[in-house]
């Protein structure tokens, strides 16, 4: 593990010592349910947890899907004041390189989407930035979230602002559940915004908290995995809160089996609004061709992904693409 916490100050926060757990969701309860326990070391033997100047963090990452579409995406826990970072924790640089970092980042700002605003998902979860969901009022409050003023400037929200904000947000959760409305319906209706600064510095901190987390579940088969089908991973990971509902992928990892771990990574990405689950496609397309080591422009790897969830009609730029594969054959 890394020797220190990125601030220059000598402290060190290790992330990788997660609780073991025979059921693979890694809460460490034998029994599942997606939550993930962070032990964070304090080298200095204080045990401020981050309070004082070392830069030290608490990390109290809270999963809450297990995998069954009642929830999901990124928990945000609370923000230390005085965290010199301004993303709530220290991570360890060795859990991603820098090039796993930056194709991670790609790949969920491309299919999870960044929204500068908090929202309602299609099920009615409080969510901002890439995917993060806030839980609570209190969490909310504690975020380093940005009031939009009427001249289109921003100044740091006060508490009750983000109180308030939640608060009316959280009121049209029965309306969002019965009839879902994109991200974008919310934007005129919040005044609450977050800084570009902060959703990178927050989904640094999930995407290592992710491979952390993926890695301890893998073993050491996680070692030879190619990038790709770490990415895949954390991607199943990141889309459901936990690996507990993917034992076949979790296996096929382990024996770094490309093939079948392609065909056990596709999932639902929430409620359309007909009220049936629906799929994100380009984004299984995406983890499909990862797993293969292939373009996710071939035909074949389209081709595999509709196969391998017939007889669900796929949207016809996936159908068109398998054909031409088709043609070729």
């Amino acid at each position: 593990m890394s020797k220190g916490n990125r601030n220059g100050d000598g402290a060190a926060v290790n992330i990788a010592d997660i609780l073991n757990d025979d059921d693979g969701d890694n809460d460490g309860d034998k029994k599942g349910g997606g939550i993930v326990v962070v032990n964070v070391v304090d080298n200095e033997g204080d045990n401020n947890g981050g309070e004082k100047s070392d830069g030290v963090a608490v990390v109290n990452v809270i999963m809450d899907n297990n995998g069954d579409d009642k929830g999901g995406g990124v928990i945000v826990t609370d923000v230390p004041d005085d965290d010199k970072n301004g993303d709530g924790v220290n991570v360890s640089d060795d859990i991603l390189t820098a090039g796993e970092m930056a194709r991670a980042k790609k790949h969920f700002r491309q299919h999870e989407g960044v929204v500068e605003y908090p929202y309602l998902d299609s099920r009615g979860l409080v969510t901002i930035g890439v995917g993060f969901l806030i839980p609570d009022i209190d969490t909310c409050a504690k975020l380093p979230l940005l009031y939009l003023k009427p001249d289109g400037e921003t100044r740091p929200a006060t508490s009750a602002e983000k109180r308030e904000g939640y608060t009316a947000l959280r009121a049209e959760t029965d309306a969002q559940q019965q009839d879902p409305r994109a991200a974008s319906h919310w934007k005129s209706r919040t005044n609450l915004r977050a800084s570009e600064d902060w959703m990178e510095l927050r989904l640094a901190r999930e995407l290592n908290t992710r491979a952390a987390a993926c890695a301890r579940i893998i073993g050491d088969a996680w070692r030879e995995l190619n990038s790709g089908r770490r990415l895949v991973l954390m991607d199943v990971h990141y889309a459901t809160g936990s690996l507990s509902g993917f034992p076949s992928l979790v296996k096929a990892a382990r024996r770094n089996d490309g093939e079948t771990m392609a065909r056990e990574s596709v999932y639902h990405s929430g409620i359309a609004p007909d009220g049936s689950r629906r799929r994100n496609w380009s984004r299984l397309l995406s983890n499909f061709a990862l797993c293969l080591g292939q373009d996710e422009n071939d035909g074949a790897v389209a081709a595999a992904l509709r196969d391998r969830l017939a007889p669900e009609q796929p949207p016809e730029w996936i159908q068109r693409r398998a054909r031409s594969h088709n043609k070729k054959q």
